[in-house]
């Protein structure tokens, strides 16, 4: 049976907004705290749209320098606050959400703290789009377990059938997979070269994201 789609459910950093660098900056500032020069491929193969301990972990084997992961990703974090007021929308996407705008309800479901997102939401004007936001900050696990889509999911009553995911990492396309969510991967710089193969479409830009394409799937 195909169901109608009645919701959208969007990954936030690289689909909405074009934060990757500025978390990269984030994370390359932290590590030098500690001596460690991380590269742009480090963060590109190990860390964007993956659990940040592990790319800690990673860089402390890759560069042979012991260091308090907490305390880094608390780093990061304070760093990342102070420049997150440059964000800046992905190119394309307001006149999309403008167009799907009452049609569809949409969330947001982000690893993203949500003080951050709703920051940025505010900056960039875009916040009365959205009927819900989940961060799995504020959950028992991220992606690419299912919480944030079930969370995000269960604050709109929807049922998965009726749910479009939109996201660009392996670990977020698994999270909405495993919530039995139909996922469009729209891959960027920062995530292309991951294994997006579990996604049922991929699209090369978000101006590609119409009303025909979420009620295809």
């Amino acid at each position: 049976m195909h169901y109608h789609k009645k919701a959208i459910l969007f990954d936030f950093d690289g689909i909405l907004v074009d934060s990757n660098p500025f978390h990269f900056e984030a994370h390359r500032r932290a590590l030098e705290k500690y001596g460690v020069k991380i590269t742009k491929a480090d963060y590109i193969e190990n860390g964007n749209g993956m659990d940040k301990e592990p790319f800690y972990e990673n860089m402390q084997e890759k560069y042979g320098v012991a260091f308090d992961l907490a305390k880094a990703r608390r780093a990061k974090r304070e760093i990342y606050g102070e420049l997150l007021d440059g964000v800046q929308l992905v190119e394309g996407v307001g006149g999309i959400l403008e167009g799907l705008y009452g049609k569809f309800r949409m969330a947001i479901a982000s690893t993203t703290h949500r003080d951050y997102i709703l920051r940025i939401l505010k900056n960039t004007g875009i916040e009365k789009y959205f009927d819900a936001i989940s961060s799995s900050k504020e959950l028992d696990r991220g992606k690419p377990f299912p919480d944030v889509y079930l969370d995000a999911m269960d604050k709109l009553g929807v049922l998965p059938e009726e749910c479009v995911a939109v996201e660009d990492s392996h670990n977020g396309i698994a999270a909405a997979k495993n919530a039995s969510v139909k996922c469009i991967a729209i891959p960027n710089e920062f995530t292309d070269r991951q294994d997006l193969s579990q996604a049922d479409l991929r699209l090369e830009n978000i101006s590609q994201l119409t009303e025909e394409v979420i009620d295809s799937l």
